[in-house]
């Protein structure tokens, strides 16, 4: 779901990455230099009693959000497109978490269309194996071209 603050961090994004003129990632992006936005969850420990906070699969207490980057290569390192705040408690094979996070993040790389409107540039979703159950693997995120 798209929300205004989605919405007006794509916009910032896109004015952001406008500015850097041929070093835009999203100008740079082709079939053979695609743009990649990575999931991964991670455990963060809280020190007391959070709302939605829980033991986690480590046996300590907190979240374990799932987040997704875009790689902008090793010359721009990344920038974070969505996290999903999960329970500690959530698995990391929750295929369902793994979509929600790409459908929040994958309008962010949509700005390739616009960007470099005759190349051919492309976007891919990596995810580590936990992500790659039956359900996310024949997703059609995990193979659009944009």
């Amino acid at each position: 779901m798209r929300t205004p603050l989605a919405a007006a961090m794509n916009t910032l994004r896109t004015r952001a990455w406008n500015t850097l003129g041929p070093r835009n990632p999203a100008v740079r992006a082709t079939v053979d230099n695609p743009l990649f936005i990575d999931l991964d969850a991670t455990d963060i420990t809280a020190h007391s009693d959070k709302e939605r906070a829980s033991t986690t699969w480590k046996k300590h207490f907190g979240f374990h959000p799932l987040c997704a980057f875009i790689d902008l290569g090793d010359d721009h390192g990344g920038e974070v497109l969505a996290i999903q705040l999960r329970t500690g408690k959530a698995g990391a094979n929750r295929v369902a978490d793994h979509l929600d996070v790409l459908d929040a993040a994958w309008p962010s790389c949509r700005i390739t269309r616009t960007a470099n409107p005759g190349a051919n540039a492309c976007c891919f979703a990596r995810m580590p194996a936990a992500g790659h159950r039956s359900s996310s693997s024949t997703s059609t995120h995990s193979s659009t071209v944009i």
